[in-house]
């Protein structure tokens, strides 16, 4: 009877991992022969139709959004970070999202 709490703890963890639903962030090099291009001072990568800021000389799709190369091209853009805890775990471009409101 002593391994019993032991087992529904263990039970416990495995099944609020496979619950989780939050993105794994894993860092990549990227596809072999991708093209790495640099906008506005910003270095992007290109990986599976998208591009993803570069951090020393790795990607993490799992971490950030993938943006389009008009998207890049904005002076404005800045790279959105997804996951996280609430709003803390995500940025937005203010050319990507508009209210409608304007702000004196």
């Amino acid at each position: 009877m002593k391994k019993s709490p032991v087992i529904v703890l263990g039970l416990t963890l495995l099944m609020a991992q496979a619950c989780s639903s939050k993105k794994e962030e894993k860092w990549i090099s990227g596809e072999k022969n991708s093209k790495d291009t640099t906008v506005h001072g910003r270095h992007y990568r290109s990986y599976h139709g998208m591009y993803y800021p570069i951090f020393a000389n790795r990607i993490s799709p799992g971490s950030y959004q993938g943006s389009s190369v008009h998207q890049i091209s904005q002076p404005s853009h800045t790279p959105v970070r997804t996951g996280g805890f609430g709003s803390s775990g995500r940025s937005h471009s203010s050319s990507s999202h508009s209210s409608g409101g304007g702000h004196s």
